[in-house]
């Protein structure tokens, strides 16, 4: 009997290459989403440390110019927070539509999977009947030859 062939291989391997690269630009968005994260960690720390020196140095004595200054710096770095809880609000709504994305081309995917699964079972039963068929001849034939 002829070799298994799936009728829609080259269609499989297309879908399985699509579904592999939605599957990279999501990884590609989950590392920009993990710069972002890190860059907030980073003006919060830097916003109380600020403040934390400002308070230490208020002790000693500051001068209104210094106060000002203070607390334009701490806005300044409150602001550049609030951009970035922006910037990571925008990027979670491209993963989640990316994320879409992959479920189906995921789905496009194991559908042809389970498609060539059923065909090569349907194939494999073929086979087995032709196999077990040519041993039932095979055995009559011996017979009859014996006979």
């Amino acid at each position: 009997m002829k070799k298994f062939k799936f009728k829609l291989e080259s269609v499989l391997k297309y879908r399985e290459n699509m579904e592999k690269n939605e599957k990279n630009v999501l990884a590609g968005l989950n590392a920009e989403l993990a710069s972002l994260l890190e860059q907030l960690a980073y003006l919060r720390g830097e916003y109380a440390r600020k403040a934390r020196e400002f308070e230490e140095e208020s002790k000693s004595g500051v001068t209104v110019h210094d106060i000002r200054a203070n607390h334009a710096f701490l806005k300044n770095i409150d602001y550049g927070a609030e951009l970035k809880i922006k910037e990571i609000e925008e990027q979670n709504n491209l993963i989640a539509r990316q994320t879409a994305v992959v479920i189906r081309a995921m789905q496009d995917t194991k559908t042809l999977d389970e498609l060539k699964e059923q065909e090569l079972k349907k194939y494999k039963k073929e086979e087995q009947k032709a196999h077990e068929k040519f041993i039932e001849e095979f055995v009559t034939n011996a017979r009859a030859r014996a006979k």
